[in-house]
C-alpha cells in the first residue's frame, strides 16, 4: 500500500523556439530502493522508500521537463525483506509493487509536467481531449433543442 508520496526536484527548461516535426518522449526509472524506519508502521510492517526519476524530453533539444521523488510502500515485513533481496540482485521489483507505485509516479508526474508545459508554452506531451466541430454538429441532430427563451 502506497503511504506517501514527494517529489524532491521539478526542474523545466525550455532551450530553444519549438520546431516543426519535433518528437516528445518520456522516461520513467526507479533508480533507487531503501528498506526505511517509518514511525507510525507496526513492528510487523515494512516500508520501502523508492526513488524515482522522470523526464519529458522535447527533441532536437528544444526543452525539457525533469522530475525526482520518492514513494513509500508499506508492506508486511518479511514481504519487503524479500522485495529487497530481488531488488539488491536484479534491480527490479515484483509486479504487485511496481505496477500501483508506477501507475502512482505516472498520474502525479503526469499532470505535473501538464501543469509545468502549460506554463513554458510547450505542446501537451500527452494526447488531450478535444472536441472538432462535426462531433457538435452530430450531438445537436440528435438531441431536439428544448430551450425556451
Amino acid at each position: 500500500m502506497i503511504i506517501g508520496f514527494n517529489f524532491n526536484k521539478l526542474n523545466i527548461e525550455r532551450k530553444k523556439p519549438l520546431v516543426k516535426g519535433m518528437k516528445v518522449a518520456y522516461d520513467l526509472d526507479i533508480s533507487n530502493v531503501n528498506d526505511e524506519e517509518f514511525p507510525l508502521a507496526n513492528k510487523d510492517q515494512g516500508v520501502l522508500t523508492m526513488e524515482f526519476d522522470y523526464s519529458v524530453k522535447y527533441n532536437p533539444d528544444i526543452a525539457e521537463v525533469l522530475m525526482s521523488g520518492t514513494v513509500n510502500y508499506m508492506l508486511p515485513k518479511e514481504e519487503a525483506k524479500k522485495v529487497m533481496a530481488v531488488w539488491s540482485k536484479t534491480k527490479k521489483l515484483p509486479k504487485n509493487v511496481s505496477v500501483p507505485v508506477i501507475n502512482r509516479i505516472l498520474d502525479r508526474c503526469n499532470i505535473k509536467a501538464l501543469e509545468l508545459e502549460q506554463d513554458l508554452s510547450l505542446p501537451t506531451h500527452l494526447p488531450m481531449p478535444s472536441v472538432n466541430v462535426s462531433q457538435i454538429k452530430q450531438e445537436k441532430s440528435k438531441t431536439p433543442d428544448k430551450h425556451i427563451g
